[in-house]
């Protein structure tokens, strides 16, 4: 090819937001009408803001009643998650372990979801308002400041800001991103992704920044995002990479003058890592209750994965041409499958990644897309249940350590954001703002205005989500929000009826309730068994039958068997106290059964049941 340029002059020529012109600068979607450059931000992150409202519409943000998909599973974990963080911090424990869930041994939380970041910025909302108000806010947020951020970087690359905002609404609000919106909170709230590929870009491509300097910023980016979702940051991190190493195919005289630039970043990077990630980063690697292996076992995991149709089959989460047939991709999931894009965008992508390949920028979005698409395919490829392929490029990136724990479907946020890039890129050319583009060189503004417009339409369109989403109404018997609950010794064990086992995690929402008054056996989080293999649903430390008396097997056991059961068992632990929910399946054996083996009957407020073993 030859050499063609440095890659700082190339992505320069491309930079067409400074290029403009201030009187393009001022208009309105290229029609005259103007705004200042405060107020087109202003009203573009406010309307990303309205359109993530109008997706979980018609529950408010500041519900204090209502969830999104189930009272139950990951979003009762995700709340608690929540109000962890902020709680730990101020009574002096540990935010990435816990012993407030599965007592006594406790939890590994630097392993789970626990986004402590989220939890610490959002604790004053947590303090006054809740944690499930604290949820709803930030499920927003999630959706709308990453169209934002994403906004803001395809700025830096398009002369036309509307081509930018149609490339943020893709990221912010594509399949992926809604339909992780039900319960993936760590998987949605991407701000930081966009953040990342802009210091990246003035670091080792652009040269904008003092490579210490861009450095710093990148290790900070890299632990904030971990603090959020280490699966997120890896995946980030590969994508980055990937681009940059084809650029350097690309521009291979230019390697050794970045070489250098990264050499004198990567000190402060890793120091700037170590300060804001380390400790979460030890407990990830090295703390107490991790299990042994792989957190997810590999034969589940590896089963969501995509085929040759996701990205042409919508699925019924989609408003036009819902149908079931998507459904059944990636192992029946809905939630997972965000790969699908439709053939309008399809096909304007993929005219885009060859029209406008000169573009790095473009370049670089359009082969990191097409990887993170075959890497989505998993382990093995078939059509129609055939198998076509038994050795798939996931195979080696499965062997990788931070890497064997993502499944498949995951790499779809790559192939949206890559979506997004190229999408953004191509409107900015066909409304032909550069200097250099011939293409409608000849026509009215307007003219070409209003055919991206078009384009934009017709290509987002079949992304409409459907709507609205389910939601469910929190039930947390007003025991737990009421002074009764000060009965209880603050920080004490107590046992739980429901026993809080994955997907029925109720005592989680009392714990939280309760300003994290107790702690209580089982709860929804990654903990090793007797053999050291990972779970998600622990069992009570107990034999048999008081499994049978949690309702956690179906056994037949007498009244009798469990009363001496339990009389050894809360002395054991240290119980100090028995919270039974009257109106859960199975409640009236349970209350009959304690009641015989403390001798004494229950104190019934407020919803709960009652009994305290141990002296206040």
């Amino acid at each position: 090819m030859g050499d063609v340029g440095s890659a700082t002059g190339a992505l320069t020529n491309f930079a067409g937001s400074a290029a403009q012109s201030e009187a393009e600068n001022g208009t309105w979607w290229g029609f005259g009408f103007r705004l200042s450059r405060v107020g087109r931000p202003s009203i573009v992150v406010l309307s990303y803001l309205l359109l993530a409202c109008l997706v979980y519409w018609p529950v408010s943000p500041f519900s204090a009643t209502k969830i999104i998909d189930c009272a139950c599973s990951d979003p009762v974990q995700e709340v608690w998650f929540l109000h962890w963080a902020p709680w730990a911090v101020t009574h002096g424990s540990n935010p990435f372990f816990t012993h407030y869930l599965n007592a006594p041994r406790g939890a590994n939380l630097a392993l789970n979801t626990s986004f402590p970041l989220l939890g610490l910025a959002a604790a004053p909302i947590t303090f006054t308002a809740g944690p499930l108000v604290t949820y709803n806010v930030l499920l927003r947020l999630a959706l709308g400041l990453s169209a934002a951020a994403m906004y803001w970087l395809l700025r830096r690359y398009t002369a036309w800001w509307p081509a930018a905002y149609a490339g943020g609404l893709l990221f912010g609000f594509s399949p992926y991103m809604i339909g992780h919106a039900h319960r993936h909170l760590f998987l949605t709230f991407l701000p930081l992704v966009p953040l990342f590929i802009a210091v990246a870009d003035d670091w080792l491509v652009r040269n904008r920044r003092s490579p210490y300097v861009c450095g710093a910023l990148v290790g900070l980016l890299t632990g904030m995002e971990f603090l959020i979702s280490p699966e997120v940051t890896v995946l980030t991190v590969l994508a980055v990479v990937c681009g940059l190493v084809i650029l350097a195919v690309r521009y291979r005289h230019e390697v050794r003058r970045r070489l250098a630039r990264l050499g004198r970043g990567l000190g402060p990077a890793v120091g700037v890592l170590a300060v804001t990630a380390g400790p979460a980063i030890y407990v990830f690697l090295r703390g107490a209750q991790r299990p042994v292996g792989a957190l997810h076992r590999t034969t589940d995991l590896y089963r969501y994965r995509a085929n040759l149709a996701v990205p042409f089959v919508p699925t019924s989460g989609q408003l036009i041409d819902p149908t079931t047939v998507g459904d059944r991709f990636v192992n029946h999931s809905v939630v997972e499958n965000g790969f699908y894009l439709g053939l309008p965008l399809l096909a304007l992508v993929l005219f885009a990644a060859v029209r406008y390949w000169r573009n790095p920028f473009v370049l670089a979005a359009a082969v990191v897309g097409a990887l993170a698409f075959v890497l989505g395919l998993g382990s093995t490829l078939g059509f129609r249940g055939r198998p076509l392929l038994s050795k798939m490029p996931f195979d080696a990136v499965a062997r990788l350590p931070l890497l064997k724990n993502i499944e498949p479907a995951r790499f779809s946020l790559l192939v949206q954001l890559a979506a997004a890039i190229v999408l953004a890129v191509a409107l900015d050319e066909i409304r032909g703002n550069r200097a250099g583009n011939r293409a409608g060189a000849t026509a009215r503004p307007a003219v070409r205005s209003a055919a991206a417009s078009l384009l934009a339409v017709v290509a987002l369109l079949p992304l409409i989500p459907q709507l609205p989403l389910r939601t469910a109404t929190v039930h947390v018997p007003k025991f737990f929000t009421s002074s009764a609950v000060r009965a209880i010794p603050q920080g004490s064990l107590i046992l739980t009826y429901p026993y809080s086992k994955s997907p029925q995690n109720d005592p989680m929402l009392w714990q939280s309730a309760a300003n994290m008054r107790f702690r209580i056996f089982g709860g929804d989080a990654f903990v090793p068994t007797a053999d050291g293999t990972s779970t998600w649903r622990p069992d009570p430390p107990s034999p048999p039958n008081i499994d049978s008396l949690l309702g956690l097997r179906r056994a037949r056991v007498s009244d009798r068997a469990l009363e001496r059961r339990l009389t050894q068992f809360l002395p054991r632990y240290h119980v100090a106290g028995v919270l039974v929910d009257p109106a859960a399946n199975g409640a009236g054996r349970v209350i009959r059964v304690v009641t015989a083996a403390l001798k004494t009957a229950p104190w019934s407020i407020q919803g709960i049941e009652l009994w305290l073993t141990a002296p206040r």
